[in-house]
């Protein structure tokens, strides 16, 4: 297939701040969790598949099959 870029589970992004390695970001309406620390405006490559343990507020509940929202501000899982 001529077309085919790449896998879409690791993408090459810009961090929007400065992100370590396993925190969540948002470019857009990318979604990414940080393979590797970078500072704001460096490549990093966000993962955008799997299973992740994300910081939450701490007056969040979630039920298995419960939409999640990011908190870009404060950087952490809300409902």
């Amino acid at each position: 297939m001529r077309n085919f870029v790449q896998h879409g589970g690791n993408l090459d992004l810009t961090a929007p701040r400065n992100v370590a390695s396993g925190e969540g970001f948002i470019i857009g309406a990318i979604f990414a969790v940080a393979s590797t620390t970078a500072a704001s405006g460096a490549p990093v490559v966000g993962v955008t598949e799997g299973v992740f343990d994300l910081p939450k507020d701490s007056t969040a509940v979630f039920a298995v099959g419960d939409k999640v929202s990011w908190d870009d501000a404060n950087h952490r899982c809300d409902t």
